[in-house]
């Protein structure tokens, strides 16, 4: 008989995380640009000493812990912490994760909580790491909350270069340009076709005005990372925005360091004339000059272009990210 209560006891719920988590390949081990368990336990012990927070356990009648399930709580959204519930492999054929993700949902609609998410990060080849979870979120009633993703990730050492030429584009800082204006810039050069549209709908960050502004501050004021003027590039032709990318640097103790593509945006009636490529050849010398080790970026699967683009460069797909979502009902 399983029951589940709330953790008071952070010794025994880090001893019952370590347990759940020892199977997974990122536990096991190092692998480049994947989860670290090290910073994952500090992450972990931090969110625990929130009360905001949800930390249950699943226990049997002598209080042995059979998994456990960390919630995040932010904004009246709810989420699932990384690979979780989490459940030791002998554990996971007696519906232990079903349990405590059922007391959970409770739990969160008690407090009024409407949407709860969950995200998995798997490597791009080994998509079997991720079916377990998978199932249980599908049989808890999570539904995909946007388009599967991929990460991609280019090694300097690896030089290859990309002859880029069109003598029609100015690539420029972005300083003459307020945030709103490339906010009006990212949707339209998204959302303007159905094709885009098709592959870039669900996404808030490059769809919905609101969003989509909230992250440029967030990169602009270095929550992200470095990202100073040099890092926010635009093309132009005869003074008109054409293109756009943002950039940054991340420091992450587990990690080499890194530049990030966090937006590459060129507008449909430009594409095919070099504008990205000019861009992203602008923020490579950036990141090289910068020292960084690597080029990372993520895109939806679907959109193949610019994945050959990116392939052009180097980079290699390394990852893929599926999302769901449940809404609650009250």
């Amino acid at each position: 008989m399983i029951s589940v209560r709330e953790a008071v006891s952070w010794k025994a719920y880090k001893e019952a995380w370590n347990n759940g988590m020892k199977h997974l390949h990122w536990f096991t081990e190092d692998i480049l640009f994947d989860y670290n368990k090290d910073e994952e336990l500090l992450e972990l012990k931090e969110d625990f000493n929130n009360s905001q927070n949800l930390f249950l356990e699943a226990i049997t009648k002598n209080e042995e812990i059979q998994g456990v399930l960390g919630i995040k709580i932010r904004n009246n959204i709810a989420s699932f912490r990384r690979w979780e519930p989490a459940i030791p492999k002998v554990n996971q054929d007696r519906k232990i994760g079903k349990i405590l993700i059922k007391e959970g949902i409770t739990l969160l609609k008690n407090k009024g909580i409407k949407e709860v998410n969950c995200m998995l990060k798997y490597p791009f080849n080994s998509p079997e790491f991720a079916n377990w979870h998978k199932d249980l979120y599908k049989d808890a009633g999570f539904k995909k909350r946007k388009a599967d993703g991929v990460s991609l990730l280019l090694n300097f050492s690896n030089k290859r270069n990309i002859k880029v030429q069109n003598s029609d584009i100015v690539i420029d800082n972005c300083k003459d340009f307020s945030l709103n204006e490339l906010v009006d810039f990212t949707l339209r050069a998204f959302g303007l076709t159905k094709e885009d549209r098709a592959i870039h709908g669900d996404d808030q960050v490059v769809s919905n005005p609101e969003v989509c502004l909230r992250v440029l501050q967030a990169i602009k004021k270095g929550n992200f990372g470095k990202s100073n003027h040099d890092f926010w590039k635009v093309a132009l032709i005869d003074g008109k925005i054409t293109g756009l990318i943002v950039s940054f640097i991340p420091k992450i103790a587990s990690r080499p360091k890194h530049g990030v593509i966090g937006q590459l945006a060129v507008s449909p009636e430009f594409r095919g004339r070099g504008i990205a490529s000019n861009l992203i050849s602008k923020t490579h010398e950036i990141f090289r000059n910068e020292n960084c080790k690597y080029g990372f970026v993520g895109t939806p699967i679907a959109n193949i272009g610019a994945i050959k683009l990116y392939e052009k460069f180097g980079y290699e797909i390394t990852f893929r990210m599926s999302h769901f979502s449940m809404f609650i009902e009250h």
